[in-house]
């Protein structure tokens, strides 16, 4: 019985009633899910705002009101919390200014009822831009933070002068049956992000330099957007009057920290500072980054009872925990996509993973376009010596070439850099450079010559020899390493991901690319003192930890029970005439290729063990491949395993299907058309060589009817002319009545 009153009279608790204008915006999306999250029992009427560049909710949340005052005026009757964003003017989303004025006029004029509500207008910082700064006789340009006591000596910015006059009628408005509060929100961030989200696009696509707006060393008042909708969330559920509070958290920062923070998390760069005032108007909301201002958060009662902070300590802890990054991968569906595509040689592996790569707008990455990628870099790495030493001699700067019996042999430049300091910018760029041209020395011997050398040496078939830059040109498994590798730190990789196409083949190779290096060994602090300083030395026996920046999302591998077969008959059906006469597609090639394929080392279980401190994983797909097996639907069959593409620029799956499938049936119909034209060009030709067929068939059959002819003629003359030339010759004579008669009867009578 207690439970059941207990359940009537939560039934029967008054329902919460809020009216939001331009509910489909930013902020606004936050403070819905909010209300709806810590609210059973409510409902939420708004408007809609005529263009949201930045909603990115499918779906309403709320009950869309009209544009007329009548509805509006009933709405507002209606509602115990009316929350409006005056800085929803100056994102595009409609002229809100005019909104609340209508609003006031209602309120003060129409609304005459003993309901009590509370008004809740959101504002901008740019209210406070033109206050008056108390400076810091000691720090120069410092200057203290404004406290929200200061409100009512606060200078709005020029263009802001509106904002400033609406913010007093609000505050004019505030009695016993109206509350109202006026927030100043510091500029937005999170979930996707609001003015910065030119800057995120901008080093995430790595297309242009993130644009330095100014100096960049004004401080720019920031806040979490959900930590904005949680602080209006408990002004409005909360019975403190707060006639003025600050929407910001409690970090202090600069412009150019920000964009630092961007840049160097996705490793692009900066512009030099945007000072014209003709590029700076080309930036949407470019005042937002040119205020400077302090301020202090801390001063509000109802701030201080918050005690669910999405991001409390600003900005840039939370770039440094990846928070902030993954939500605006995350709500911009954006992200990394890292596919390995493996299979035996002429199983298509190649033509997925370019299919792959083109669709989703990453990098195909191939053992040719890694080896280019990473020796192309010697020429800047030179130029970039130069400039930071004048006197760097870079024909003399070459690594000693390997001692031929394989003694090990001292290299003087490589010494000679162990003993610079290794924290400085040229040092790690002579290092790199050495490092690099030692590889050009590492190249393997040709099959066949030095059998004794190469077989000391480990090395891996690293895929098609077309492959390499240097036809016949091999080079050691480290060297094929370190060219991922470098491939793979690049931007562009990081942010996007990429599709690699027949590597990795190894465990040492998994290690290299995607792994951390291993821990160092413990020291025996002893025998360090007895022996003296010596190099630090890996534990190689201890589980490897992926690095979750280049750890593949998914490996396919394409197989077959029969590998030879299926080469045999990909060779046979695929490969040009010209190509099968080359080393490394001739017949002799393939029994060699599958064996290298069926013997290959085992990394599937070691991938599947890989993970990263959060226990990521990679997905591992093995895909059975056929003869006669459609490439097509393998790759439909694939676009539903990887999913939707996470890119500015790539198509929806749905979409590139549709342009593929019409592509493929473009094609079919050509190669028809050719095979009309071929056979059409056929009939012709024997239509045009008809006649002479008929002549020689003529005369054919002439020749035959005369051999014939020839054989009846002798037959008659030899059994049939003679008697019956005899019957002729008496039948004249005699004349007879009956000439049939007496003729047939001379020739029974005569007849041989």
């Amino acid at each position: 019985q207690v439970h059941q009153l207990k359940k009537r009279k939560k039934k029967k608790k008054k329902q919460m009633k809020i009216f939001i204008n331009h509910a489909d915006r930013y902020l606004e999306n936050k403070i819905i899910d909010i209300f709806k999250k810590e609210i059973e029992n409510i409902e939420i009427r708004g408007t809609k705002s005529k263009g949201d560049l930045n909603n990115r909710n499918e779906k309403e949340e709320y009950e869309r009101i009209g544009n007329t005052i009548e509805e509006l005026h009933q709405t507002l009757v209606d509602s115990d919390i009316i929350i409006y964003n005056l800085d929803d003017d100056t994102a595009g989303s409609g002229n809100t200014k005019k909104d609340i004025q209508t609003a006031i006029y209602l309120l003060k004029e129409r609304i005459k009822d003993e309901r009590k509500r509370k008004l809740i207008c959101i504002s901008s910082m740019l209210s406070w831009a033109n206050t008056i700064k108390e400076y810091n006789d000691e720090e120069e340009n410092e200057y203290e933070a404004f406290d929200i006591e200061e409100a009512i000596i606060r200078q709005p910015h020029n263009n802001y002068k509106e904002f400033y006059e609406l913010e007093k009628q609000i505050k004019n408005l505030n009695g016993e049956q109206l509350e109202t509060t006026i927030c100043f929100s510091g500029m937005l961030y999170g979930s996707g992000e609001q003015w910065l989200h030119r800057h995120f696009k901008s080093a995430w696509s790595g297309d242009t330099a993130i644009p330095l707006i100014g100096e960049g060393t004004n401080y720019i008042p920031m806040i979490h957007v959900m930590d904005a909708a949680r602080l209006i969330y408990h002004i409005g559920t909360t019975n403190k009057r707060e006639p003025y509070m600050f929407l910001v958290d409690n970090a202090k920062v600069t412009l150019k920290e920000i964009l630092q923070q961007i840049q160097h998390y996705y490793k692009t760069t900066l512009t030099k500072p945007i000072k014209d005032p003709i590029e700076l108007a080309m930036f949407d909301g470019v005042d937002n980054f040119l205020i400077d201002l302090k301020v202090d958060g801390t001063s509000s009662n109802t701030r201080e009872t918050l005690d669910q902070w999405h991001c409390k300590e600003g900005f840039l802890h939370g770039f440094e925990t990846g928070m902030i990054p993954n939500e605006f991968s995350t709500t911009r569906q954006v992200g990394a996509l890292r596919v390995v595509v493996l299979g035996p040689p002429l199983c298509g592996k190649s033509y997925l993973a370019s299919a792959l790569a083109d669709h989703y707008d990453v990098p195909h990455l191939t053992l040719k376009k890694a080896l280019e990628t990473y020796f192309d870099q010697e020429k800047t790495l030179v130029e970039a010596i130069q400039q930071l030493d004048d006197t760097f001699d870079e024909e003399a700067f070459q690594p000693t070439p390997a001692d031929p019996k394989g003694k090990k042999k001292g290299d003087p430049i490589k010494e000679a850099l162990e003993e610079l300091d290794p924290q400085e910018d040229i040092t790690q760029k002579k290092k790199a450079l050495f490092a690099l041209r030692s590889n050009k020395l590492k190249v393997l011997p040709e099959e066949g010559n030095d059998k004794k050398k190469q077989a000391k040496k480990k090395q891996v078939d690293h895929g098609d020899e077309d492959d390499i830059p240097k036809r016949g040109v091999r080079y050691e498994e480290t060297v094929i390493q370190d060219a991922f590798r470098y491939a793979l730190e690049k931007p562009e990789y990081i942010n996007h991901g990429w599709v690699i196409d027949g590597f990795p083949k190894t465990i040492d190779d998994i290690n290299a690319l995607f792994a951390f290096p291993p821990p160092l060994k413990e020291v025996d602090e002893s025998a360090k003192k007895k022996k003296g300083p010596t190099e630090p030395e890996y534990d190689l026996d201890a589980p490897r930890v992926a690095n979750p920046l280049v750890l593949p999302s998914f490996v396919i591998e394409l197989n077959t029970e029969n590998v030879e077969e299926l080469m045999r008959y990909n060779f046979e059906h695929y490969i040009d005439d010209a190509l099968k006469e080359t080393y490394h597609y001739c017949e002799q090639s393939i029994e060699r290729r599958a064996k290298a394929w069926e013997e290959r080392e085992n990394i599937h279980d070691y991938l599947n063990e890989l993970k990263t401190k959060d226990e990521k994983t990679t997905t591992f797909i093995t895909q059975p491949m056929t003869m006669k097996q459609s490439l097509y639907e393998l790759l439909k069959q694939m676009l539903v395993t990887l999913g939707e593409p996470q890119n500015y620029r790539a198509f929806s799956n749905q979409d590139f299907l549709q342009r593929l499938e019409a592509q493929t049936t473009q094609h079919l119909e050509e190669t028809q058309e050719d095979q009309d034209v071929e056979e059409n060009v056929v009939v012709e030709e024997e239509e045009h060589d008809q006649p002479n067929n008929m002549s020689n068939i003529e005369a054919k059959e002439l020749e035959e009817l005369k051999t014939r002819a020839h054989d009846v003629q002798e037959w008659m003359v030899h059994n049939v002319m003679t008697t019956l030339t005899k019957a002729m010759i008496e039948l004249a004579v005699v004349q007879p009545k009956e000439p049939f008669a007496f003729l047939a009867a001379y020739l029974q009578e005569e007849a041989p």
